[in-house]
């Protein structure tokens, strides 16, 4: 008896080792995949404006990097975050936040990995394709916070729904952290209105198999929405906090401008990955065996929706997305191995039992010495990784592949008189290298609106009162890419090409030097 319950307990202990050995070698590939270089067009105004903030030790409150809002009242939504980067880029540089990217989506995925139903090898093979899908999304920009605070809402809410633990109250700071480190709390609202609506729904229509929240539940989560929605206004920008976040969705030419506030082209082979995801998922609801709840097809719903509209909420689609995909298609999977042939299961228990016996006792030992050298491969092979994404000669090529770096080099050193009409792309780079050089516009939408940035359509495009407004802001040079209509015009009206190279081209007035 003993030495089968010997035999049994060292079988258990080899599965144990085994599943952790597998999920340890996937979150080894998850991370080298999360690892990518950090250079982004918003990056460089976030990382001047956590600048402003740490030499002047408070928030930055007006606009000092444009001259059209000049002095305007501003705040960033995010001004934690952009302290948070700038600290970073001090004492690391962009390996530092190459490796801040890498742990920010190491850590929604191992939230993700922990919120999924099933082993944890079907866990932490779904969340491999999270990371695959997030890729877009990862850059050195504010937004990468909200994936963490999303997530962990949706997970708090879970535990309060079905109650197995109620940490609600926890939601109160995690509104005002969210709030100061991105403007996407707006998020997190929406799943508690989302869910309390669901809720409602569920039990007027007896939803089978689903928690509900009770009476008293029910108000303490309405109580914390209305506390939550107050919370958020300790920041910077008070009140404003919810105003301003009203007038970028009203924004009509950010749209237009930026990709990620446009809706997905689905020519475009990796955002044909996030169609497939959503029918995959949408056959996984209607093939598994348990009653898919009204509260996340709804929450799962609106995310996709929003996500269609515009392609950045993409990444809330996913992570959500993903959690209850674990469920429902693990409840399918467990019914068809149910339904399986009893041959096929017989023959499969044989060839399960001939690789137990074929093991030797001390396969445990070896699995613990293939774990070690795992985590030392991963922990190599990651600053490995790390270190050629940001090489002084890799950054180089990055920044050059993005950005007009040569463009830039002939400002420095030719210093043309000011003012400079730049392109929408550049705005934040010009702003971190070129300090002398006001931008006309950058991509804070919620700053410019929709008056400046349809006057610098208007002249990218020749239409209307180009001219006029060119005068207006007593443009001196312009530098943008040159497949604009402009760029054609430009010379028929008293403009000099000063520089031209395959990204960039600058024109100066005919008495610019």
């Amino acid at each position: 008896m003993n030495n089968l319950l010997n035999k049994t307990f060292k079988a258990q202990k080899l599965g144990r080792s085994l599943e952790l050995f597998i999920v340890v070698a996937v979150f080894g590939i998850i991370l080298m995949i999360v690892i990518v270089q950090p250079l982004d067009g918003d990056t460089w105004w976030h990382l001047r404006a956590g600048e402003v903030t740490l030499n002047q030790g408070k928030p930055l409150t007006i606009d000092t990097f444009s001259y059209t809002k000049f002095g305007q009242s501003w705040a960033s939504h995010g001004w934690l975050t952009e302290l948070w980067l700038y600290s970073m880029y001090l004492v690391g540089g962009f390996t530092a936040l190459t490796i801040w990217i890498a742990l920010m989506a190491l850590l929604v995925v191992t939230i993700i990995f922990f919120q999924m139903e099933g082993p944890p090898v079907y866990r932490v093979v779904l969340s491999l394709f999270v990371a695959l899908l997030l890729l877009p999304f990862l850059k050195a920009r504010p937004q990468m916070t909200s994936l963490v605070f999303f997530i962990l809402t949706f997970w708090i809410l879970h535990l309060f729904r079905t109650q197995k633990r109620d940490l609600i109250v926890w939601l109160i700071p995690i509104f005002i952290l969210w709030a100061n480190f991105h403007g996407g709390f707006v998020a997190g609202f929406l799943i508690i209105l989302i869910t309390l609506i669901g809720d409602s729904i569920g039990r007027i229509f007896n939803e089978p198999g689903s928690s509900h929240l009770n009476r008293s539940q029910t108000l303490k989560l309405i109580v914390v929405l209305l506390l939550c929605a107050i919370a958020v206004m300790i920041h910077p920008l008070g009140i404003k906090v919810w105003t301003t976040l009203y007038n970028t969705m009203q924004v009509g030419g950010e749209r237009a401008l930026i990709v990620e506030w446009a809706s997905p082209d689905f020519h475009d082979p990796v955002m044909q990955l996030y169609l497939w995801f959503l029918l995959g998922t949408l056959v996984i609801f209607s093939v598994t065996p348990r009653k898919v709840s009204w509260v996340e097809l709804m929450i799962f719903s609106a995310f996709t929706a929003m996500g269609f509209i515009w392609r950045r909420n993409l990444s809330f689609m996913v992570v959500y997305g993903m959690v209850i995909i674990s469920k429902y298609l693990w409840s399918f999977i467990e019914k068809q191995f149910k339904n399986i042939n009893s041959n096929l299961m017989r023959i499969t228990r044989n060839i399960a039992a001939k690789i137990k016996i074929g093991m030797r006792q001390n396969t445990p030992k070896g699995i613990r010495i293939l774990f070690w050298i795992l985590i030392a491969y991963v922990w190599f092979g990651a600053e490995y990784k790390i270190y050629m994404i940001t090489t002084p000669r890799s950054m180089t090529r990055w920044e050059g592949q993005l950005f007009p770096v040569k463009a830039k080099e002939w400002i420095v050193n030719n210093k043309p008189e000011r003012n400079m009409l730049n392109s929408y792309n550049w705005g934040g780079y010009f702003e971190w290298y070129l300090r002398d050089y006001p931008v006309y516009l950058d991509s804070r939408a919620d700053l410019f609106g929709n008056e400046i940035i349809y006057q610098w359509m208007d002249v990218m495009d020749a239409k209307g009162d180009w001219q006029e407004i060119l005068k207006k802001w007593d443009i001196n040079f312009i530098v943008v890419e040159p497949g604009w209509r402009i760029v054609d015009l430009l010379p028929y009206y008293g403009w000099n090409e000063l520089y031209r190279d395959d990204q960039s081209v600058i024109f100066g007035r005919e008495s610019s030097n």
